[in-house]
């Protein structure tokens, strides 16, 4: 009786492992795209970070051309202030928009990413803005690769 119930358990089991349609993901179709114009607004720091960030990972000889439209926001607002009401933490979110078509398709492709962080506001004024720099560039590095594997998924999906 209980080796008839292992049996079904485990065709029941393999049933369902094998129809849910996952597929492994080919590492060799990655980046296969490449940017012939990238028109930018918004946040002029990073927009170039995500722009150098796209271009560098992009082939060469690609079929794929892609038209890129970016539109970033930083916003930096009071995180924390201690007794003395002054601040000691600032948060900081950062929001950008990417459109984008293949230029031998007209479909409009539209990414929204935000990350946010927050730092300490330190004892001199030049470590505050260096920590506020470091936020920003870390941010902007994961909402680049993000970017770069949502038009890679969109990519290979077409």
């Amino acid at each position: 009786m209980i080796k008839k119930i292992t049996k079904h358990f485990l065709i029941f089991c393999l049933f369902f492992l094998l129809s849910c349609g996952f597929k492994v993901v080919d590492k060799t179709k990655q980046n296969n795209f490449s940017v012939a114009n990238i028109d930018t607004s918004g946040d002029r720091r990073i927009n170039y970070i995500i722009k150098n960030n796209l271009s560098i990972n992009a082939r060469k000889n690609s079929q794929n051309l892609l038209n890129v439209e970016l539109n970033s926001s930083k916003k930096k607002e009071v995180k924390e202030k201690n007794i003395k009401n002054q601040i000691t933490k600032y948060k900081i979110s950062i929001l950008v928009q990417v459109k984008f078509n293949l230029i031998n398709s007209r479909k409009i492709h539209n990414i929204n990413s935000t990350y946010s962080g927050d730092y300490i506001v330190a004892d001199s004024h030049s470590s505050t803005i260096s920590n506020e720099k470091k936020l920003v560039e870390n941010l902007v590095e994961n909402i680049s690769e993000d970017i770069k594997g949502k038009i890679n998924s969109i990519i290979n999906d077409i």
